[in-house]
């Protein structure tokens, strides 16, 4: 999930220091993308622009592909993200986003309301669940 819980004891300097790019490898050596890093030309979140990739088209250089081993996902804003850590792990997570994924934030984390979502890889593609890379378009 997200491999949330390797950022566990960065700090918000690491971002600055490291950028989320280098961060990929460094924090994550083993997996080739682990997250993606997108810029969006808006500031609504729409699920439609993630795409399912097939493992053997998938590559570590491409900073829009994702994978996912449990199939929930993350996506926040970046200058949240260490805020988020800092306050919740996986398992907080798996637990907030029930069945059905999250769009609301219960108390005390609706300040990341419209900056950072949950849901599964099901609700990309409802014939799809549970873990695979993925890229955003």
């Amino acid at each position: 999930m997200l491999y949330i819980d390797d950022f566990e004891g960065l700090t918000a300097a690491d971002l600055t220091k490291n950028n989320l790019a280098g961060l990929r490898a460094e924090v994550f050596p083993y997996a080739g993308n682990p997250y993606a890093i997108f810029k969006s030309d808006t500031n609504q979140f729409y699920l439609s622009r993630i795409a399912y990739v097939p493992s053997a088209q998938a590559t570590s250089d491409n900073l829009h592909e994702f994978c996912s081993d449990s199939g929930l996902i993350l996506a926040i804003n970046a200058e949240r993200l260490f805020d988020l850590v800092s306050r919740a792990n996986a398992e907080i997570l798996f637990d907030l986003a029930g069945e059905d994924g999250m769009e609301n934030w219960p108390k005390p984390l609706e300040d990341f309301n419209g900056q950072a979502h949950l849901f599964y890889t099901s609700e990309i593609n409802s014939g799809f669940a549970g873990g695979g890379s993925f890229r955003i378009e």
